[in-house]
């Protein structure tokens, strides 16, 4: 996995776009790869649902300012 990360990482980091595209299909889109438990659950309701709840988290704010100062910036 070392060298997937470092050739895509490299490519990603150097803007080259299509190279990146062309070594994340070679190496990542070639059906092989299937993930059957994430920490543990195997149920895939269940994963989605731990992935919606630590996204939500990830991007809301601490503070009601901090809300309305974003809610504001969409505004404009």
């Amino acid at each position: 996995m070392w060298c997937i990360t470092k050739d895509i990482h490299d490519a990603l980091s150097r803007k080259l776009g299509v190279a990146f595209w062309k070594c994340w299909k070679s190496k990542l889109e070639s059906g092989n790869y299937s993930v059957n438990h994430l920490n543990g659950i195997t149920d895939t309701a269940t994963t989605a649902e731990n992935f919606a709840t630590h996204f939500a988290k990830s991007y809301t704010t601490n503070t009601s300012a901090g809300a309305d100062r974003l809610r504001n910036k969409y505004s404009r």
